[in-house]
């Protein structure tokens, strides 16, 4: 996850020392990506998968929806693309009752909610961009978690039929 686990309880200060500064903000969250990115090398080296939940594709939506922002090409150059991209979509109100059902409702979740219609736009221009985010899939997340983890796992599963996607090694959503 970017940020890491480590630094979750630390999130809230940092979004509230950088509220009003959207770019040093960007870069913080930038910063996490780099970090996320570089820790995922030796376990790609070793052979196994890694997923990320919250990757630059999230970092760089957020940070255009949120006002003046950097497009980082040169963090970019220096990341891992990831192999698959899970988009995961659904409507706004269904994102409302799973963030409000899981107990996420800060000031920043409240934001996002207020500007979803916008998020998604610049979501769905940047899911265009090979170079950011690989092969793309995007599911409808309307369902259950169970309903929406099968429909992803139908789309990673090698088909007979077709060629065999991708294998994943770093996979964001957003």
């Amino acid at each position: 996850t970017s940020p890491c686990p480590e630094l979750r309880e630390l999130r809230q200060d940092l979004d509230a020392v950088f509220d009003d500064t959207p770019l040093a903000r960007q870069l913080f969250y930038a910063s996490t990506v780099m970090h996320v990115s570089e820790r995922a090398e030796p376990i790609l080296a070793s052979g196994r998968d890694v997923v990320v939940d919250r990757y630059l594709l999230t970092t760089l939506a957020y940070a255009e929806v949120r006002g003046p922002s950097l497009r980082l090409r040169e963090l970019q150059a220096e990341l891992r693309v990831p192999d698959v991209t899970v988009f995961l979509d659904c409507a706004d109100e269904v994102r409302a009752a799973r963030m409000n059902g899981r107990g996420l409702t800060t000031d920043d979740d409240r934001r996002s909610l207020e500007a979803s219609r916008l998020l998604r736009a610049v979501y769905r221009r940047l899911l265009h961009e090979p170079s950011l985010v690989g092969v793309c899939l995007t599911i409808d997340a309307s369902g259950s978690a169970g309903e929406v983890l099968e429909r992803t796992l139908l789309h990673l599963r090698p088909d007979p039929g077709r060629n065999p996607p991708a294998r994943p090694s770093v996979a964001g959503r957003a």
